[in-house]
């Protein structure tokens, strides 16, 4: 059984659980994708803490839309739609801006050497424009495949490619210098 088709079995049973009230099924939901949420936030807002905001979103989203999903469609996809939706929808309403300092200073992030490997991930995927950040967090992260990246972001499977290409070769670029 593929991974994808798993994840849509395991959250089509989820979601069909959640709407009759079993809000336990929710943590299948979120074992099962919910690494996929994250990056798909990520790509959108370019933080750590507001992907994880949007993931927990996401989660309050799909308990509260539950009763609309109907069985046996892509739970997958419904899924990352709503990951999508509500990325842009937390970029939209955000207004803090918060200064590199206030994270300089923050006694959390002091020697941690985790955190400086993937602030260089992040600043890595930061040097790409959001389009091919997009796919390459898509394809790479949550395993889509160009042809689920193209349905997914409404743009042909050959763009999809091309990006992600794009995208490889400005990483490579990036981390050589």
């Amino acid at each position: 059984m593929s991974n994808n088709f798993k994840v849509n079995y395991v959250c089509n049973k989820a979601i069909i659980g959640i709407a009759r009230g079993n809000i336990d099924a929710l943590s299948d939901v979120y074992d099962s994708i919910g690494k996929q949420v994250y990056f798909i936030a990520y790509s959108v807002l370019k933080n750590h803490h507001d992907a994880e905001d949007v993931l927990q979103k996401v989660l309050c989203e799909i308990v509260k839309c539950a009763h609309t999903y109907k069985p046996m469609s892509n739970a997958r996809a419904w899924i990352l739609s709503i990951a999508r939706n509500q990325a842009l929808k937390y970029l939209r309403d955000k207004k803090m801006h918060i200064s590199l300092d206030d994270i300089e200073n923050d006694p959390q992030f002091s020697y941690d050497v985790s955190f400086i490997s993937n602030m260089t991930l992040f600043d890595a995927l930061n040097s790409l424009t959001d389009d091919e950040r997009q796919v390459v967090l898509l394809h790479i992260e949550s395993e889509m495949k160009f042809r689920e990246i193209a349905d997914f972001l409404c743009i042909t499977s050959d763009a999809a490619q091309k990006r992600y290409q794009r995208a490889i070769k400005k990483l490579k670029a990036y981390y050589s210098n």
